[in-house]
């Protein structure tokens, strides 16, 4: 079975709070477990905005390292448009007008978890999150499975 690990994850395993999580990371053969290209470049940004920026590169380059990275893909890009137009009917607005009058973002999905959820859907992975925005994105893509493996909520992000 494969596993993408979402981004509260990956920060989790960073930090080495979290002891289930490791243990848990651990266990899976390392060919099935991967990172979208969207939680790459999330944890980039983290990085770049840490007090530890050199530290932090350092743990994300090893990381990076041993996991596989789901790209971009055409593949993936087919998903991103089914996922995002399998929302906008479940959650956005039901008349025409009110859809040409709203934008996407406020019916409280970021494109960054679309593309994430876009990215586990191509591969056939169970995405590993902490983050609630997946159990409405599950209501509308019976497609995307998700489970997380973190023994508490997760911690802010890195410094």
């Amino acid at each position: 079975m494969a596993y993408l690990l979402d981004t509260n994850h990956c920060s989790e395993l960073f930090a080495g709070n979290d002891e289930q999580l490791r243990r848990r990371a651990e266990q899976e053969d390392a060919d099935e477990v991967c990172i979208s290209a969207t939680v790459a470049g999330e944890l980039s940004y983290m990085c770049w905005n840490s007090e530890r920026r050199e530290e932090n590169w350092e743990r994300l380059e090893r990381f990076l390292k041993t996991v596989r990275v789901v790209p971009v893909e055409v593949e993936v890009a087919r998903y991103y448009g089914e996922v995002k137009a399998a929302l906008w009917e479940k959650f956005g607005p039901k008349s025409k007008k009110d859809r040409r009058q709203r934008e996407f973002k406020t019916i409280g999905f970021s494109e960054n978890d679309i593309w994430i959820a876009a990215a586990a859907i191509s591969c056939g992975a169970i995405l590993v999150t902490a983050d609630g925005h997946f159990s409405r994105i599950q209501q509308a893509c019976q497609d995307l499975r998700v489970e997380s493996w973190l023994s508490s909520p997760p911690p802010a992000p890195l410094r």
